[in-house]
């Protein structure tokens, strides 16, 4: 077995296609719980980014899912907020004074109920499936800057962002417990798998020399503590998908959605689906169910051979970015560059901010 993060992508499969491949679509089929969730349309100040306060955005979810919202028409840019409670919306003021926000009526962008052509769907996994390592807060705040910045030329789209309170904790921890034996039986030549070592006498195993030099054996000590790290913390699962209208024209979004997110020990990928029952989680702002998924990663299955179907055992995806509070600010931030498709708004000194209702 080859224990390299290199190998342990989904590209080495060989799969023929993309489509379908990713965790979101083991909860197509699921009942999806309906949320009384109201929507606001923002209009962000022209600010540099310097200039954000993003401490305030640590507490921009809830056990409510909330959802930060792109609605590109081809054109222009709406950003929108599904939220709970107008109270939901003071973490974005803070954190972006001069926001203006005014109540809306839609729930989903106008052009969806007239398309003419399936669309495709898509969502942000983690390719090497280690989910409990660290979002790099250094690029906090860049993430809307890099989706608008790719839209021109895109036809219309609806992108997701959906951050909601879920206790991740007995997984992470027991996650890094495991990855920590692992590491300690390689460097030990004691992992005793005929896969990876063999037999030299005496009961005892030679270590594959790869395996001790892989990047689990190298920064596996690494990544569980970061793991045991976020499990001390309050946890947060946001999912990151959407749709594109027409997908011969998404290839710069799909690489921005790539980009946007810096992962210590893993990186993030756009997946693309073709399964229509997706657009109901859409509609509903539900989160995927990762309980599955994270109990098999917990419990060794990132050793295993890669696997579309959730067997236990086996390495899979997971369909949501494990978060803690801090780490919001990667995701849940609006944009700062003047020259995006986006209507800013540049308040008067003095001026109030409020929620039209």
């Amino acid at each position: 077995m080859n224990l390299s993060l290199d190998a342990l992508t989904l590209q080495k499969i060989g799969a023929e296609s993309w489509l379908n491949l990713g965790a979101w679509l083991w909860s197509a089929g699921a009942e999806l719980e309906k949320q009384a969730l109201k929507f606001y349309e923002l209009r962000p100040p022209l600010i540099p980014l310097k200039q954000v306060n993003f401490r305030p955005l640590a507490r921009t979810f809830g056990t409510i899912a909330r959802s930060l919202e792109v609605w590109w028409d081809g054109g222009e840019a709406r950003l929108v907020y599904a939220a709970d409670s107008p109270a939901a919306l003071d973490p974005l003021r803070q954190a972006y004074p001069g926001l203006e926000v005014g109540a809306i009526k839609e729930s989903e962008p106008g052009w969806v109920k007239d398309l003419e052509t399936p669309p495709t769907f898509f969502d942000l996994e983690q390719l090497h499936g280690l989910s409990f390592c660290r979002f790099i807060e250094e690029h906090r705040g860049e993430f809307m800057d890099h989706i608008l910045g790719s839209l021109e030329g895109c036809a219309p789209a609806w992108l997701q962002v959906v951050s909601v309170a879920f206790n991740y904790s007995p997984y992470s921890e027991a996650f890094a417990n495991t990855m920590d034996k692992i590491v300690q039986r390689i460097g030990q030549g004691k992992w005793h798998s005929s896969l990876d070592f063999k037999k030299v006498g005496d009961g005892h195993y030679q270590v594959d020399p790869h395996e001790a030099g892989s990047t689990v054996g190298q920064y596996g000590h690494q990544i569980a503590r970061e793991a045991f790290s976020k499990g001390q913390l309050a946890n947060v699962a946001v999912h990151v998908r959407g749709l594109v209208s027409d997908p011969t024209t998404a290839d710069a979004l799909s690489h921005a959605l790539t980009v946007a997110v810096k992962i210590s020990y893993d990186y993030a990928a756009a997946l693309p689906y073709d399964d229509p029952r997706l657009l109901r989680f859409l509609r509903a702002r539900n989160v995927p169910d990762p309980t599955w998924a994270l109990a098999n990663l917990a419990n060794g299955g990132f050793t295993g051979k890669w696997s579309f179907r959730p067997e236990a055992g086996r390495r899979t995806l997971i369909p949501v970015f494990c978060a803690v509070p801090s780490e919001l600010a990667v995701f849940n931030c609006l944009p700062t560059d003047p020259s995006l498709p986006v209507s800013y708004t540049r308040p008067k000194r003095g001026q109030k901010r409020r929620v039209r209702e």
